[in-house]
């Protein structure tokens, strides 16, 4: 890897720590605001619907983005450095103006899936500056492909690459064929602006996560049981699945038929991968070639990460009503992303020319985060079970169940702990490089 993208990595790797940080700002609210402490002296479902939309979109959409351009940029043609940078400074700061755009008033929050809005002007310009660099570092990439097709993982990379612009594609049909909503409630419009590129992105953050789980399994020092050429196949079919999801729009179902593409089709390939590097790791199918990652972190994270993937993937299957059980399941997929992508983070700092994440609270951040995070889902699910409404504060106040609000508040307050000492460990490491 060359100076100049040696430099892009490490942009974007600050960027996305940078964005993590400033949604664990934004995730007190939602997890304090769910007790039965402040109702009667604060406007908690303000506070909490507008914490909750800055920090879902701090959290998944700008922290995984910036992630992906930390990849990416890994291909960068030296060529094109000026318009590479361009991408960088516009997603970074269209993410600040998101991150503070709930400090100029005038809220007026919509939880809305996939991106939540704040309808305030600034949050507008920041989301649409962010998308600009992304989607200018998403064409990059894909005119890069000459050097990233030649090996498995990059193509993967590439993969995404596509995948993301076809996401774009859906937004951008969205956006031309709205049918007439009710103009008295505006989460409808933006529900379906963001609904079905809003689908397609999971397919791209999918192919990324595969990508982060092989890369960690190497650095962990075991092989990877795939073939390079079941490898190219698996993310292929991810792509052709994407394909024609544009033409849906076409249906008067479309709907329903982005949710049918995401749970017939998303969960193979982390399904078929996670099964195979768990049966590599277990069985200790150690790759006499590849010196092993010397503080082991690789393993943790990579473990961890799946396990709690598949959390979420089986609390797919308890869905019932609009209840809490919905962000259990996101939660425990988001949750394990995360988790790849932390380890990543780690793995990249002394490759980049930072000090490498070392000591007490490294080793034990993993665990701090996935195992909280791992209690907040079971907790949100044994809401779910006795009614918690999903996207609303009060109604998890009056439900009978100790168990559940436990395992809620103290798995949440873990979580934000474990993303805390993240932070910690990340930024301390930057400034010892």
């Amino acid at each position: 890897m060359t100076q100049t993208n040696n430099d892009l990595v490490k942009n974007w790797l600050v960027l996305a720590v940078s964005a993590l940080a400033g949604a664990g700002i934004y995730s007190l609210p939602p997890v304090i605001f769910r007790g039965p402490f402040f109702k009667d002296i604060l406007p908690i479902e303000a506070i909490f619907a507008s914490s909750l939309v800055v920090h879902v979109d701090l959290s998944v959409l700008v922290w995984i983005m910036a992630i992906a351009g930390t990849l990416w940029s890994r291909f960068a043609d030296e060529k094109y450095h000026m318009f590479y940078k361009a991408a960088f400074y516009a997603a970074a700061f269209g993410a600040a103006l998101i991150a503070l755009s709930p400090l100029i008033g005038n809220l007026n929050p919509l939880k809305n899936n996939y991106i939540p809005v704040l309808q305030n002007p600034v949050f507008f310009m920041g989301l649409g500056i962010f998308a600009s660099g992304i989607i200018l570092q998403v064409f990059l990439t894909i005119f890069s492909y000459r050097t990233m097709i030649t090996d498995p993982l990059g193509y993967g990379l590439y993969i995404a690459a596509v995948i993301t612009f076809i996401a774009v594609i859906c937004f951008f049909i969205a956006g031309l064929h709205s049918p007439d909503f009710d103009h008295g409630n505006p989460t409808e419009f933006y529900e379906w602006i963001f609904w079905g590129g809003g689908h397609i992105l999971q397919a791209s953050y999918t192919t990324l996560v595969v990508v982060v789980w092989f890369m960690l399994l190497g650095a962990g020092g075991y092989k990877n049981p795939l073939s390079a050429k079941f490898i190219y196949i698996i993310f292929g079919l991810n792509l052709l699945s994407c394909l024609p999801t544009p033409l849906f729009y076409l249906s008067d179902n479309s709907v329903s038929l982005f949710s049918i593409h995401m749970r017939k089709f998303l969960g193979l390939t982390p399904l078929v991968a996670g099964g195979a590097i768990l049966y590599s790791i277990l069985f200790k199918k150690f790759d006499a070639s590849n010196k092993p990652d010397s503080s082991n972190y690789s393993k943790t994270f990579l473990i961890l990460s799946i396990l709690l993937f598949g959390c979420g993937g089986v609390l797919a299957y308890l869905i019932s009503g609009v209840n809490v059980t919905i962000p259990a399941h996101y939660h425990g997929s988001i949750v394990g992303t995360s988790l790849a992508f932390m380890g990543l983070v780690y793995y990249f700092m002394p490759k980049v020319g930072f000090k490498a994440p070392a000591g007490f609270m490294a080793k034990s951040q993993p665990y701090v985060y996935g195992i909280g995070q791992a209690m907040h889902i079971t907790g949100l699910a044994v809401m779910g079970g006795y009614g918690a409404l999903r996207k609303d504060a009060a109604s998890s106040q009056n439900i009978d169940t100790i168990l559940g609000k436990v395992l809620f508040f103290t798995g949440g307050s873990f979580a934000i702990f474990g993303g805390l000492i993240f932070v910690i460990v990340i930024f301390r490491a930057i400034r010892k490089k």
